[in-house]
């Protein structure tokens, strides 16, 4: 029988948010400036331009199990849900409707045990940190605040600045630290003590490469695989979250659009992708290419050997004009172009669910 490390069911998290009401043929941008024009000079603020109370759904009726052991990813745009979702499942924030279970403890009703049971590394920042004290006294403060006697927190300080590179700086004051330096001890608080759950929420933003596969090796092999700790991860890096995770949900305004191992999901893709780079890709001829054949946008960017753009395409089912796309880009001006069917990855899951086009290249194949 599997045994679950985290549970929820119908979990959902509203928040009040300030709205103006409908105003006839005014624009929203002018009962905006009404609005806040009033809030100046409330004498002479209409009624008609008195805000009303309404309800951001930030996580909408989810339904989730994350077994004991498992290493697994919430992927999803800014907005997505992610944050708030561990934010829940940490007793940071508490659910609207619905519940959840982790470890075994009710988020709403045994909070002190659900704290004791989970470890949390989250983005940046110095939330905790006394910027008078060195940053190896900050960490020895936290890990015996967090229960460990004075040899063991001297000992897994010592781990914990070997593994986020620390060490050389560890008798400097914290205040010096750059904001790539912040994340890293925002890093090693979180993995000072060892829980049975370790909730990452973005690890990896603002660190340079070295540092985030150092974190990467160190939670995948010795906190996941080595003391077999339920790793849950929120990240828009999807190499990071194909190369760790057993299973991935990928979450759009607060509801799981798809669920399964990075291989099942890539697997499942209906959609063809299709690489093309070359000489003279350029936007407009590009908007052209993807109206004439029925190509959806997932990928561009610019191969930085050899010069030339890229960009991977989207094809529904299984339609693939392999000649005809090369012929009407030779036509149109373009030179040395390769242009091929290549196995799906994550980013192309992701962008064929959630149907927005990248604004950013990435890798290419």
């Amino acid at each position: 029988m599997i045994q679950k490390g985290i549970q929820c069911c119908e979990l959902t998290k509203q928040f009040d948010r300030l709205e103006p009401p409908s105003a006839g043929r005014s624009s929203a941008t002018g009962m905006w400036v009404n609005y806040i024009a009033g809030l100046v000079r409330p004498s002479r603020r209409p009624d008609i331009y008195r805000p009303q109370r309404g309800n951001l759904t930030a996580v909408d009726h989810l339904d989730l199990t994350i077994s004991k052991g498992e290493f697994f990813a919430l992927l999803g745009s800014n907005g997505a849900g992610k944050t708030t979702l561990i934010k829940m499942l940490a007793t940071v924030l508490s659910p609207t409707k619905g519940t959840a279970f982790v470890n075994g403890y009710d988020v709403t009703k045994d909070n002190r045990k659900v704290r004791r049971s989970v470890a949390v590394v989250s983005t940046g920042g110095w939330l905790g940190f006394d910027l008078q004290l060195s940053i190896e006294w900050n960490l020895r403060y936290w890990a015996e605040v967090s229960g460990l006697d004075p040899t063991t927190a001297r000992r897994r300080t010592g781990e914990i600045l070997d593994l986020v590179g620390l060490t050389s700086k560890a008798g400097e004051s914290s205040s010096v630290l750059s904001g790539g330096m912040r994340q890293r001890l925002a890093i090693g608080k979180g993995l000072l003590v060892e829980a049975p759950i370790l909730m990452m929420d973005e690890p990896t933003v603002g660190l340079d490469p070295h540092a985030a596969n150092a974190m990467r090796e160190f939670v995948k092999h010795s906190v996941n695989g080595g003391r077999g700790v339920t790793v849950v991860l929120t990240t828009q890096n999807m190499d990071e979250a194909d190369q760790l995770c057993d299973r991935i949900a990928i979450l759009d305004h607060g509801r799981i659009v798809a669920l399964g191992s990075p291989w099942a999901l890539k697997r499942d893709l209906v959609d063809t992708v299709i690489y093309v780079e070359g000489t003279g890709l350029t936007p407009g001829l590009m908007q052209v290419f993807r109206d004439r054949f029925h190509v959806r946008s997932a990928a561009f960017g610019l191969n930085a050997g050899s010069g030339r753009h890229w960009h991977r395409l989207h094809a529904t089912g299984q339609r693939f004009e392999q000649e005809p796309m090369v012929t009407f880009l030779r036509v149109a001006g373009a030179s040395d172009i390769v242009l091929k069917h290549v196995p799906p990855n994550l980013e192309d899951v992701y962008m064929s669910l959630i149907g927005r086009e990248a604004q950013d290249g990435g890798s290419s194949q």
